[in-house]
């Protein structure tokens, strides 16, 4: 069964050049579609189903794809190249100690999210130590209005990416967002650029995601540091606020790492009054 975010097929999709066909099929595999077979990958891709098998079998050959009867998946290629990648991503690598300091201060799961065109791609996400449901996962992709941390990559987007997101109201998981909603998500817009962290909107059930900004020296932004805690009942909202504390030390000490030397904005008191204040905020309280 072809997954309903799967590319439709079109006149063009049988145009791709030989040379992009591989990357094209490999594309299509991701966490929340990790098989395919090749009829699904034919109709998906609009590839003709001979040709498509002879990429599939290329890919197979260099080990980028392993076949399980008729299932197609990743393979030990693919695997060593994102090893390869991982470990060659120095923002990562110089942020990673901290995300693993600060999992261990709050117990709560602790993403690293980057900006990649009008997208939030999750890079790294460290789950919570207890066993729980993860809300986000290593490769996921959300638009830009879709959670907190997507919000906050947002706030501090090049200006052409926020017109265009604002402008369309597209930037929902469900796609376009309703008229009325949108003056809520310019708040929380506003408030994710004064205080520097963003908060659930709208919260998913038995969740709730906080995110901040880390910079690097010239002050652009490289990513968005997330925390998903799991929101037990009748808490108010001041009480996130060690949780959040911690996270704002936290995005400030990568940021320091990156060199950025500026005064930090980050305010978790204010952000948490705003939060109260807001009546239309009051049903994402847990």
């Amino acid at each position: 069964m072809i997954p309903e975010d799967a590319p439709s097929p079109t006149r063009e999709a049988v145009d791709i050049p030989t040379q992009e066909r591989p990357l094209v099929l490999l594309k299509f595999f991701t966490p929340k579609q990790p098989t395919w077979t090749l009829t699904q990958l034919a109709r998906a891709s609009g590839l003709p189903k001979a040709s498509c098998l002879r990429v599939l079998r290329v890919l197979e050959k260099y080990e980028f794809l392993q076949r399980d009867g008729d299932l197609y998946r990743l393979g030990m290629g693919a695997l060593t190249l994102g090893t390869y990648a991982q470990h060659h991503a120095p923002p990562r690598n110089t942020a990673l100690p901290h995300l693993e300091r600060l999992r261990g201060q709050v117990a709560h799961t602790i993403s690293w999210a980057v900006l990649d065109g009008d997208e939030c791609v999750y890079v790294e996400v460290l789950p919570a130590a207890r066993d729980q449901k993860e809300a986000v996962h290593p490769g996921l992709r959300v638009p830009l209005l879709a959670d907190p941390s997507a919000r906050i990559l947002l706030a501090f987007a090049p200006r052409d990416v926020r017109q265009a997101v604002f402008r369309s109201g597209t930037g929902t998981v469900e796609g376009a967002m309703p008229s009325r909603t949108m003056p809520l998500i310019e708040t929380l817009d506003s408030v994710a650029r004064k205080t520097w962290l963003a908060g659930p909107f709208p919260a998913e059930k038995g969740t709730l995601q906080f995110a901040a900004p880390v910079f690097r020296a010239n002050g652009s932004l490289v990513a968005a540091l997330g925390m998903v805690c799991v929101a037990a009942p009748d808490i108010p909202w001041p009480e996130y606020k060690t949780e959040l504390d911690a996270l704002n030390i936290a995005a400030r000490k990568i940021s320091q790492g990156f060199g950025y030397e500026r005064e930090w904005s980050g305010d978790p008191e204010f952000f948490l009054q705003i939060l109260q204040s807001m009546p239309m905020l009051s049903i994402l309280q847990p």
